[in-house]
């Protein structure tokens, strides 16, 4: 199930990973030209039912903003765990013209197809031919046919376009830890 995740000025989505832990796109929470994230009491993770949670702690991958494409996620804690919410992930999947899904805060799932793009020394995008989203989609999970969670929407144009990078896939090798590392590193509260 997707979340909204809220900031003082915008909003993004996001999905349970643990039952306190929700990802989301690294630029929700730290916009591009923001020298730090909004801090953890100044976010809130919205459920479909419309309850608010209050956020904890969060943290954005290390090489964000620095690296726009291959760094954008991030993590929070709320408060009230939701174990009923996490979604199943799985890192380092393949994919080529794979079946995907992006399952939007509150609307219809949209289908299409993403092939996994290297960006060299281990560092991975996600590319599609046929899909894009609008504003507040971005930290959506990107979901195959078999319900795993393989990554998240991070960017898009108005319509779809060849080989555009659309998503970040959970990578765990040699080179990048994403969503691993974040689980790992996430504060169990802000400072």
């Amino acid at each position: 199930m997707t979340v909204q995740v809220g900031t003082p000025d915008d909003h993004g989505s996001g999905l349970f990973v643990r039952s306190d832990l929700v990802i989301t796109a690294a630029h929700v929470l730290q916009p591009l030209g923001q020298s730090q994230p909004w801090p953890a009491q100044a976010l809130r993770v919205t459920l479909p039912d419309g309850t608010d949670l209050e956020v904890v702690a969060r943290l954005c991958h290390p090489r964000w903003p620095n690296d726009p494409i291959t760094a954008d996620i991030a993590i929070v804690r709320v408060e009230k765990p939701q174990s009923a919410l996490v979604l199943d992930c799985v890192s380092n999947a393949q994919a080529r013209a794979r079946k995907v899904w992006i399952r939007r805060f509150n609307e219809a799932e949209q289908e299409g197809t993403v092939t996994r793009v290297s960006q060299g020394a281990g560092l991975y995008d996600l590319e599609s031919d046929d899909l894009s989203f609008h504003h507040g989609v971005s930290g959506a999970p990107i979901l195959a046919t078999n319900d795993k969670v393989i990554g998240i929407a991070t960017q898009s144009h108005d319509d779809p376009a060849p080989n555009t990078s659309i998503g970040l896939p959970f990578i765990d090798n040699a080179y990048e830890s994403n969503l691993a590392w974040l689980i790992a590193n996430c504060p169990d509260e802000d400072p």
